[in-house]
């Protein structure tokens, strides 16, 4: 995400109270005047709600650890929210190895019969 944070007006983490690292990791890594770190329970629905409710900007990107996204998905997510005045944006995920391949048999998300469906 550090290539499109100059573009977001905020972040929000929200951590479980993880001991590996990842609020020193981003805290370190991440300079933006907005960033916000916030701890609750586990519970990635609670985690999502309480992060969520932080927000204070127009539109919101939620995502979890090992989620990634360009600067060019996330310009698109903003075009297809402007150009239809919608209220959600949804895309469907794709998964890459850490070598950046596609694995052979990726899993199949809920989204995707959506997508399918309402073509």
């Amino acid at each position: 995400m550090i290539p499109w944070l100059d573009r977001v007006d905020e972040i929000i983490v929200v951590d479980s109270n993880s001991t590996d690292g990842t609020v020193e990791v981003l805290t370190n890594r991440i300079a933006h005047p907005n960033l916000q770190v916030h701890q609750r329970p586990r519970g990635l629905y609670q985690a999502w709600n309480s992060g969520i409710a932080q927000v204070e900007s127009k539109y919101t990107y939620v995502s979890t650890v090992g989620d990634s996204i360009t600067a060019t998905g996330i310009g698109h997510l903003l075009k297809v929210a402007e150009t239809y005045a919608a209220d959600v944006v949804v895309s469907s995920p794709k998964f890459i190895n850490e070598d950046g391949s596609r694995p052979k048999n990726p899993p199949t998300f809920p989204i995707e019969n959506l997508l399918i469906k309402l073509r």
